[in-house]
Parts: C-alpha cells; sequence; structure tokens
C-alpha cells in the first residue's frame, strides 16, 4: 500500500491518461479517486462511467466545430476535472478509434483520462479486445494492483482504516480482539479489498464493543 500511494503521489499531477488494472475488488476505482483528490483538479469533477455502458455517439462531437457536444455525456461533465473509463475493455473497436482520436484532439485536455481494467491489457491486446495503438497510448502511465493475497501485509492497515470510516458514519468505536488479525491473513480473499471491507462491515454492525474472530463469517473464523 505504501508503495501505490507513493505512485499515487507521483502521477496525480501528471497531465498524461493512467492505465489502471488489477482483479476485481483491487481498489481501482478507490485509487482514480484519489489520484483526482491529490490533483489540481480536484475542485473538478469527477466522473465515473462504465465502458460496458458508454455510448460511443458522445465522443464523436467532441471537438467538432460544428456539433454541440451532448450535455449528457460524461466527456463533458468532466469538464475541468477526471474521468475514470471503467473496463475499458468492453469498448468495441470502434469506440476504441474514437477514443484514440478523442486523445490526439487539443480540447480532450480539459479533462484528465484514467482508463481502468481487470483483463491484464497485455492479454487483451493479445486477444485482440484492446486495439495496440489505443493500449500504447495509455500505457504511457500504469499502475497495476496486485490481489489481497499477494500483499497480506496490507490487510492490517487495510481493515485499520475501513474500521476508522465505520465510525465515523455510525458514531459507534470497537475494539479488535488481537485474534482478528490471524484470522483474516489466513484467508485467501478472492473479492479482494471489496471482499475486506464487505466482510469488515457484517462485523462492525454486530452486537458488541469489540471485533473478534467469532464475529467473521464461518469461513474465516474457524481457520
Amino acid at each position: 500500500m505504501t508503495r501505490i500511494l507513493r505512485r499515487i503521489s507521483r502521477l496525480a499531477n501528471v497531465p498524461e491518461p493512467v492505465l489502471l488494472s488489477g482483479e476485481y475488488g483491487t481498489g481501482k476505482r478507490r485509487v482514480a479517486r484519489e489520484l483526482h483528490r491529490r490533483s489540481y483538479r480536484s475542485d473538478g469533477p469527477f466522473v465515473e462511467v462504465s465502458c460496458e455502458s458508454l455510448d460511443p455517439q458522445w465522443m464523436q462531437c467532441w471537438g467538432t466545430p460544428n456539433a454541440q457536444p451532448d450535455a449528457e455525456s460524461p466527456f463533458v461533465q468532466a469538464r475541468g476535472g477526471t474521468l475514470l473509463l471503467d473496463e475499458l475493455v468492453a469498448m468495441d473497436e470502434s469506440a476504441q478509434l474514437q477514443l484514440l482520436r478523442l486523445l490526439e484532439d487539443p480540447g480532450f485536455r480539459e479533462v484528465r483520462l484514467l482508463t481502468a481494467t481487470t483483463t491484464p491489457p497485455l492479454r487483451a491486446v493479445q486477444e485482440g479486445t484492446l486495439r495496440p495503438d489505443l493500449y500504447y497510448r495509455l500505457e504511457v502511465f500504469h499502475l497495476d494492483l496486485p490481489p489481497l493475497r499477494d500483499r497480506l501485509s496490507d490487510i492490517e492497515p487495510l481493515t485499520r482504516q475501513f474500521l476508522s470510516e465505520f465510525e465515523c458514519a455510525t458514531g459507534r468505536h470497537k475494539e479488535v480482539d488481537d485474534g482478528l488479525w490471524q484470522a483474516l491473513r489466513a484467508y485467501s480473499w478472492p473479492g479482494n479489498v471489496r471482499e475486506l471491507k464487505a466482510t469488515l462491515s457484517q462485523a462492525f454492525l454486530q452486537e458488541g464493543d469489540v471485533i473478534s474472530p467469532d464475529l467473521l463469517p464461518s469461513f474465516l473464523s474457524d481457520r
């Protein structure tokens, strides 16, 4: 996590796009929001859109002198701020070509572009679901988020961060049983950081002032 935070600090004000990759639940959207929060565009909008639902027509009018861009377009809404295109590989080839052209448009510099994908980018290029020229344009700055099972030392700081968020939201304070750490580190977390947060949320909402292993789901507390 420390390494990732250092890279976020270095990339926050880079004008070029940043490509985020990693499994589901590794925190790509959270990192995107942190990149925006630490940037000089932090007072501007942060717009997040899934490429699975992105309308390619929204890209066609950008920078065209005789056309008025659709006010509902995420590209228009993100002016002066940051736009996150999630699940980049879900874009069809025509939409990817439109995006590539957009990146060369001087007017598009009003938007800081972040993209995210759960499919390893190079594999997507090899499989033909990501244009090579778009990949090389977006990959100048690439932040790959490893799965939680490969960074178990992050579990304790992540847990403390999430519990702090829960406490702020509920006004309740809870202590942590020392045995909790061993139980959390013994699990492989296929759902990554997202699964960890959901698990802790369920434990936090139960009765008592201490979060102990017996408040975890049975597949965790029995380990």
